[in-house]
């Protein structure tokens, strides 16, 4: 059996299974007054934008290749609807389907002296590129597809395996990134639209009362940018997210924290600067409101995580997650300069992802589709295999 084979194989048996391993939101989890949703039916709808955030920091090259040899049963499950892969589709498939890749480097601003971490980074905009350049792959697709995501269409010229190559080659984002990673700022820069005159939205089908939000130096996002990610989000799709890293978003309107020169925060490790001064992070809500926003109803969003989480919680309800004693920020005195661990594989470890699993159970109890998955695992064929599930959910 050829690898790809392989990992369909696990993947199949992941859809098959993972029905019983998510959990549907409780009937009292009511969505908040403020979010305005109509708690009716939803129309099927055949149209997917998918966004990767992957982590593009020095201990991220084994994930970033699991990831890339999963990616392509993942695609083809949610464009055949054919979960268990008997030839007979369980729902209906994805007839339109737009996939971005974003990296975590954002930048330190005006923050110098730190390692890989420039000016603004990579700043949320879609990476068409290979890096490096692996064989089979191109150095760009830019220029293939014609923007700065991918595209495929059922009956179009371009086949679906042949996407699900060309993603899974732009999905490896290298490793150079700066290693403080703003997992969640880079993925809401990307899709956030610029506001009106008057800060609201300009289009008519964000959630009611969505504000777009301001990003360092009073930048705006790139969610309507036709120079870069503009065309990526379309109305009536259904919206994916999956984070893909082993550190937790470190997100800051306030780079200075990182400093090396900066009086106010020095003595501090600057591995533990996140978790000592935490209440200089971005609130988890900046994300919960900015992503639920982006399209009138909740129920039309899957995000999934796949992070430092201890492997024998993965799957569970973000609540279950973050109760989980690895899953606490607390420094490992055997280490020094780093929190405790989540997980450890024969790819190295990861640590947990609170603030990105936060966000997991609030859009949740919003109505979005979610799973927490651990990126310890050996292999990710199952951890998407429940994304995908989340995603089907969120179609019919």
């Amino acid at each position: 059996m050829s690898a790809l084979g392989r990992h369909r194989t696990v993947l199949w048996a992941a859809l098959a299974l993972g029905a019983c391993a998510l959990p549907e939101p409780a009937p009292d989890a009511a969505a908040p007054s403020d979010v305005g949703i109509d708690a009716g039916p939803l129309t099927p709808v055949d149209q997917l934008d998918l966004l990767l955030m992957v982590d593009d920091s020095s201990s991220m090259t084994e994930e970033q290749q699991h990831l890339a040899t999963a990616l392509p049963a993942m695609l083809a499950a949610l464009t055949s609807g054919d979960l268990d892969g008997d030839g007979t589709p369980e729902h209906a498939p994805v007839r339109s389907m737009h996939v971005g890749i974003v990296d975590s480097d954002m930048g330190l601003g005006d923050v110098v002296g730190i390692g890989t971490c420039d000016a603004s980074g990579d700043d949320g905009v879609m990476q068409t590129g290979t890096t490096p350049a692996a064989t089979g792959c191109m150095d760009d697709y830019a220029s293939t597809y014609g923007a700065r995501y991918f595209s495929w269409a059922a009956g179009g010229s371009r086949p679906l395996d042949i996407v699900a190559h060309d993603v899974g080659c732009a999905a490896a984002v290298g490793t150079d990134g700066c290693g403080f990673e703003f997992q969640l700022e880079s993925p809401l820069k990307a899709l956030s639209l610029a506001p009106t005159p008057d800060g609201g939205s300009p289009v008519g089908w964000t959630a009611p009362g969505y504000v777009p939000p301001a990003f360092y130096g009073g930048a705006v996002g790139h969610g309507g940018d036709p120079a870069t990610n503009g065309g990526f989000l379309r109305e009536g799709s259904a919206l994916a997210i999956l984070l893909v890293s082993d550190e937790d978003d470190c997100a800051t309107p306030n780079p200075h924290i990182f400093a090396i020169d900066d009086p106010r925060y020095d003595g501090i490790d600057l591995g533990l600067r996140c978790h000592v001064f935490a209440s200089e992070l971005h609130p988890v809500s900046r994300y919960v409101d900015g992503f639920a926003g982006l399209r009138a109803d909740p129920r039309r969003i899957a995000y999934g995580v796949l992070a430092g989480v201890p492997t024998a919680v993965a799957g569970m309800s973000p609540a279950v997650i973050l109760a989980d004693p690895g899953m606490q920020d607390r420094p490992d005195p055997s280490i020094g300069n780093q929190l405790q661990r989540a997980c450890s594989s024969g790819d190295g470890v990861a640590f947990p992802a609170r603030r990105m699993t936060s966000v997991a159970q609030r859009l949740a109890e919003r109505g979005a589709q979610v799973t927490v998955q651990s990126i310890c695992q050996p292999d990710f064929a199952a951890p998407l295999g429940a994304f995908a599930l989340a995603i089907e959910r969120t179609l019919r």
